[in-house]
């Protein structure tokens, strides 16, 4: 059995300042999912593209998905913070951009391996290289389009306990312990029914 836990009010609490906890929101049909949508478990990633920590777990969670043997679903939701991470949200943004020519799991790998640069003209660049609608691309960029959807994941997640990248949940419980990868891992699997 995994060390990891979900966080405990009292510890919630000392990490995030005495957040008001609200549940984690639930899935719908707007959220980048891999994995079955009736698998047993689902782990709900909050994560930024300008964030080095996010970079190792999506690393991670691709293995996960695969390892899981559909006995996991992995949400990935943005929580863009442009203080910390310039163009944080232009990079979420253009994420969602892609979702709609249906290739998001494709440029959230671009530019969760690649460098944290994320100006409009490389995210136009990723655009072109995966042989997306280029034009209508840029325009939903200029034009802000999923913005605000973008600040409703981080507005969710804030609502959730969320103070920091890569923070997860399992089937709605918060894990407090988000820089020990493996343990997030193992107690995904053994949610999953594929106990180590």
């Amino acid at each position: 059995m995994s060390s990891l836990t979900p966080a405990s009010t009292s510890m919630t609490a000392a990490l995030s300042g005495e957040p008001t906890r609200r549940p984690v929101p639930p899935v719908t049909v707007a959220d980048r999912v891999r994995g079955p949508a009736d698998a047993p478990a689902t782990l709900v990633v909050y994560g930024n593209y300008g964030c080095l920590h996010c970079r190792r777990a999506y690393a991670l969670l691709d293995e996960l998905t695969d390892d899981a043997s559909g006995g996991l679903r992995v949400v990935y939701r943005h929580f863009a913070r442009p203080g910390d991470f310039p163009n944080a949200e232009l990079a979420a943004e253009a994420v969602l951009a892609a979702a709609a020519q249906g290739r998001w799991w494709d440029l959230h790998l671009r530019l969760a391996t690649g460098g944290a640069y994320f100006d409009i003209a490389a995210l136009g660049a990723h655009a072109r290289a995966l042989g997306l609608d280029v034009e209508r691309f840029m325009r939903q960029l200029r034009d802000g389009e999923y913005r605000e959807r973008v600040r409703q994941e981080h507005a969710g997640g804030a609502g959730a306990g969320v103070v920091a990248t890569p923070s997860f949940f399992l089937d709605d419980e918060y894990l407090v312990e988000r820089s020990d990868l493996e343990a997030v891992r193992t107690v995904a699997l053994e949610r999953a029914g594929l106990g180590l």
